[in-house]
């Protein structure tokens, strides 16, 4: 065979091989592309549909929540109990979350009064009220407990005397809080975000409330969003 010949075979040859190698690498891409797509649609939440809101800042994805373990503090006859309260006790409908404590000389008792006229305006279709107690020193089982009753005994009642696990879950979901001593460092007040969050049926984090809060906006938001996911 002429060496012009071979050597063109030989090129011929190279350059089937080389398109081969390129095409499995090419094909190995797609399908490692496509695996990884399926496990993240998998699970990452649905993104929301835009609705007009005004009051309620809704997030284009619900955040998950990151694992957390709190108390929950319940009434039984006349003995306040305490039960775990983690990220299953979020689940299974819409929820407005409060951060606050019982010493709170303004902001907590407003909020509070405003909420119950908000849970009556709404009616059954009213998020459950969650008020998650940021003094677990000073807000104690039966204290914290017969503080929410004084408002509706259907507002949840939260905290954790671990302190770190509280910071945590406020910081988990955007919010703060910080002890601060009085002039004469004999006792405390506490500052913390006033904003509402916005949990959905999954446990997630749907959107944001921030004040001032206008509760005749928060109710129209809400019916269009609780409405919206219960539409077909």
């Amino acid at each position: 065979m002429p060496r012009y010949a071979r050597l063109q075979q030989h090129y011929a040859r190279g350059f089937s091989d080389r398109t081969m190698f390129i095409g499995i690498c090419a094909a190995a891409l797609l399908l490692g592309l496509g695996l990884w797509w399926m496990r993240f649609a998998a699970t990452t939440p649905p993104a929301t549909a835009r609705i007009n809101t005004q009051a309620l800042l809704q997030y284009p994805i619900a955040k998950v929540l990151a694992p957390f373990q709190l108390s929950e503090f319940i009434r039984q006859d006349a003995t306040v109990l305490e039960k775990p309260f983690s990220n299953d006790a979020l689940r299974g409908r819409w929820r407005l979350l409060f951060f606050g404590f019982t010493t709170c000389p303004d902001i907590c008792p407003t909020t509070l009064t405003d909420l119950k006229a908000l849970a009556n305006t709404l009616g059954p279709s009213a998020p459950e009220l969650v008020l998650v107690s940021v003094d677990p020193e000073r807000d104690q089982p039966k204290v914290l407990r017969d503080y929410v009753d004084f408002f509706s005994p259907s507002i949840r009642a939260v905290s954790s005397n671990n302190v770190e696990a509280l910071t945590q879950f406020a910081a988990n979901l955007g919010a703060v809080f910080v002890k601060v001593p009085d002039a004469q460092a004999q006792s405390y007040t506490i500052d913390h975000s006033a904003s509402l969050f916005l949990i959905n049926p999954e446990g997630n984090l749907a959107g944001l409330i921030r004040p001032p809060l206008k509760m005749d906006v928060i109710a129209a938001d809400l019916r269009a969003i609780i409405g919206q996911a219960a539409s077909p």
